[in-house]
């Protein structure tokens, strides 16, 4: 018998041919001997349990056949005692395939004699194998998908503890599979259909599959698409259960629901996502509540052209349009980065002769180009196209109606909200100084902040400006020239920076979040590049008007390190020198919670015993010795810049991370700068505590001028901004991408406490007692260039804005504010 059946499997026919052979030939075996039909059961399971997986169902077939054809011989052999032993035998506890076996196996006596009182033992074991296991395969998909298949087969081996199911089960739908493969799928409508059942075994498990749903969304590992199938079912009535849970949320973690809220509008098309925008407006009315506005207007800055490109998508629409409206209105200053997706939505949306949808579309794009009506050529085709839809024009009652319900980032308190309000709410409506902003070109924060932190370095500013340059041979110092004279003489309340852009490495450009202090680095290797290879040209060094005539403009930063390594076992010290433009700080520095730039910076230079895996190759001894290394400053650089490495790779997650750890801001900073270090290879001279100034070292003091900050809790997401000093009146200044407002040192400080998740990450410091020299003369050249661009970039983009201001008696704060005004993303 086996030998037939063996021979079936291995031929080339198709499956549907084997499984009408294999049917048709056990149901002619009915007068078979008992042991002959005992092991055909043998050879059934068998079957199941080898690998690979080419036979299983042909050996589910005939495990099932025989099940109905010798129930009394099925039974028997594969009897409650059997199968209560291949579970609890601990040496032999069953594997993948095993237990794939018994399920079957337990199923199929199940169909053919369920009230049996050998059946209710084995679903008992199969409980009692749950209870204790299930928990502990839960990083492995693929035990999961067994157990799933095992709970939805036979019910009543679903584990006691539903609580822990759920959550087990939330979080196998989280991981990240591909969701093209029919068994994933299958897996996903299987894992749901199981959670929903246990919904009705009590309405708690409800609301923990709400709360384990939130969680997955909002960690920092990467969520699989497939959970909104699970958010589709959860009845629309518990979303009431929503606002509890998020004002239960520690002030420290509200930060998450940025993640989550930002993945749920990402699965808006998914073919599984339906009633998905409710979840999310619910979501964003409890962070409106708790007066998170920052959140808000960073989630509308980044989400709501994603929502209107969705309406595109027939079956994406109404969740898309739900939420698109509700962030449009809500943070009407997005309007201007969706206006061209807005004209193409209207087109195809009329095609589609979808006229309710279109309705809702026209009241949005009146109120908003209502409430900036200086958008002019901007809304030309906008405009067209409403028109030639025929839709109704709203009063001006209606539209103040709509805009009173719908606006929330008219409340939004500049000085940050709620003392707990994790994150900073820049001033997006007003400009209160005659400091330049610098456009943001979407994501282009990391670019602006450290062109703010460079420009009121007083001394590199007037070196790049002095700089004898050429448009092709240097272009990145050119247009960074350019850049900056715009920034002192430019009549606009802000710049654009495109051009210096496109002559840096594309891939600063693609629209990705990027690092500053990476961008910095960039810069700085750009200039020196430029600078080196244009005196090489030109067979002479370029001149300056301050400093020595081989100077570059970025020698303000430039420092030198000198590191000395001594060998333990001889005594034979080794010295290099290296040269620095800025210096890395770890945070993973031993200390008390009081943590200074001073401790990171000692921490820096102080000695490091190299030994183990680390240690040094002595020439001398010419092999591997254990030895001290001590890095000390030989040349302290004019401004020095430090950067604390707050992002860092987590193996765990599998993607970086931000260090979060509060380091408080100093307004000052001591170095010590060493001559000779050969008498303090054993440390005396790092600490401040024991160090001596003598004939061989110098206490050099800084002051703070420029800080770069990131704002967010993660490494994926966040914004970056600029507190700067201006050298010649000796005020803060606050440079938010277009915005500049004044600000000051104690302010900085305070905020520092208040707003946790914004950080410092690039400080700048300037040697006391250094008068810089200030800029005597601008090039006419230089001048030109900048009436130049002014013209390319608009006169009448302001006139008219502050005329329509002048004429607006609307009360709303934002009512005729030039949308050109506002800044256009957050990373």
């Amino acid at each position: 018998m086996e030998k037939i059946l063996d021979t079936l499997l291995d031929s080339k026919h198709e499956k549907d041919v084997k499984i009408k052979f294999i049917v048709t030939y056990l149901n002619n075996l009915n007068k078979s001997k008992e042991t002959d039909w005992e092991q055909l059961c043998e050879y059934a399971r068998a079957l199941i349990s080898k690998n690979p997986s080419r036979d299983h169902v042909l050996g589910e077939l005939i495990l099932s056949r025989i099940a109905h054809l010798q129930t009394s011989i099925y039974m028997h052999y594969f009897n409650s005692e059997w199968i209560g032993q291949t579970l609890s035998n601990a040496n032999n506890v069953p594997s993948y395939l095993q237990l794939k076996a018994l399920i079957k196996i337990i199923k199929y006596k199940q169909v053919v004699a369920n009230d049996s009182d050998d059946v209710k033992n084995d679903c008992q074991l199969l409980q009692s194998y749950a209870n204790k296991y299930v928990a502990v395969v839960k990083g492995r998909i693929d035990w999961l998908r067994l157990f799933v298949s095992m709970f939805n087969d036979i019910p009543q081996s679903i584990p006691e503890d539903h609580g822990s199911l759920i959550e087990i089960l939330v979080y196998a739908l989280a991981i990240p599979e591909n969701d093209s493969l029919e068994s994933y799928n299958e897996f996903v409508k299987q894992t749901v259909n199981l959670i929903v059942s246990l919904w009705e075994k009590g309405n708690e498990n409800i609301g923990i599959t709400i709360r384990e749903v939130f969680i997955r969304l909002s960690s920092n590992q990467t969520c699989s698409k497939s959970i909104v199938l699970l958010i589709s079912k959860i009845p629309k009535k518990c979303t009431t259960i929503i606002l509890p849970y998020v004002q239960r949320t520690p002030p420290n973690d509200i930060n998450k629901f940025e993640v989550c809220i930002e993945r749920m509008i990402l699965t808006i098309p998914h073919q599984f996502a339906d009633n998905i925008g409710c979840w999310i407006i619910e979501l964003i009315k409890a962070l409106e509540k708790l007066q998170d506005k920052a959140i808000l207007i960073r989630i509308a800055r980044t989400n709501t052209q994603r929502c209107f490109e969705y309406l595109l998508d027939r079956n994406a629409r109404n969740d898309a349009l739900m939420v698109g409206k509700y962030l449009l209105l809500g943070a009407p200053d997005v309007f201007d980065l969706i206006i061209p997706t807005f004209s193409k939505g209207l087109e195809k949306i009329a095609q589609e002769g979808d006229r309710d949808i279109l309705l809702e579309l026209s009241k949005i794009a009146q109120c908003t180009m209502h409430q900036f009506p200086s958008g002019g050529y901007r809304y030309s085709q906008l405009s067209k196209t409403l028109k030639s839809l025929n839709l109704p024009v709203l009063k001006q009652a209606e539209i103040s109606e709509i805009r009173r319900k719908s606006i929330w980032i008219k409340e939004t308190n500049i000085a940050g909200g709620r003392k707990e309000t994790m994150t900073k709410t820049p001033n997006y409506f007003s400009q209160t100084t005659k400091k330049k902003g610098l456009q943001n070109l979407g994501n282009t924060c990391f670019l602006n902040s450290v062109l703010q932190a460079l420009f009121n370095s007083m001394e590199f500013r007037n070196r790049t400006l002095q700089a004898e340059i050429s448009e092709t041979k240097t272009p990145t110092i050119y247009q960074l020239q350019i850049c900056f004279a715009r920034m002192m003489l430019s009549s606009k309340p802000y710049l654009s920076p495109s051009a210096l852009l496109k002559t840096l490495p594309e891939w600063l450009n693609d629209g990705r979040q990027q690092d500053c202090h990476e961008f910095l680095k960039i810069l700085f290797s750009r200039i020196e590049e430029e600078s080196e290879n244009f005196k090489k040209s030109k067979s002479e060094e370029i001149s300056t008007t301050c400093g020595d005539t081989t100077d570059i403009p970025i020698c303000p930063f430039g420092g030198k390190l000198e590191n000395t390594i001594k060998c333990l076992t001889c005594g034979n010290k080794s010295k290099t020198e290296e040269e620095f433009h800025d210096l890395s700080l770890s945070l993973k520095v031993d200390s008390s919670d009081n943590l200074s730039f001073s401790d990171l910076l000692s921490e820096f230079l102080s000695d490091e015993n190299l030994k183990g895996d680390n240690q040094y190759y002595c020439d001398e001894c010419e092999g591997l010795r254990d030895a001290l290394k001590l890095t000390r400053i030989i040349i302290p650089p004019r401004y020095l810049i430090l950067s604390l490495n707050r992002f860092e790779y987590n193996v765990e997650y599998g993607r970086r991370i931000k260090i979060m750890t509060h380091v408080p801001i100093q307004d000052s900073l001591s170095v010590i700068q060493v001559y000779d270090n050969d008498e303090s290879i054993n440390g005396q001279v790092n600490s401040k505590v024991n160090g001596i100034i003598n004939g061989n070292v110098n206490e050099v003091q800084y002051d703070l001028s420029a800080i770069v900050i990131h704002s967010g809790s993660s490494a994926e997401y966040g914004h970056y901004y600029t507190y700067a000093k201006d050298e010649e009146d000796g005020k803060w200044y606050n440079y938010n991408d277009s915005y500049v407002n004044t600000s000051s040192l104690s302010r900085i400080i305070s905020e520092g406490k208040d707003f946790k998740s914004d950080t410092p990450y690039l400080l700048f410091f300037q040697q006391k007692n250094i008068i810089n020299r200030k800029l005597s003369e601008i090039s006419s050249a230089l001048k030109e260039e900048v009436e130049k661009e002014d013209d390319a970039f608009g006169k009448n983009d302001f006139s008219t804005d502050v005329m329509n201001k002048k004429n607006d008696k609307d009360e709303d704060p934002l009512s005729g504010y030039d949308i050109f005004d506002y800044d256009k993303s957050v990373f």
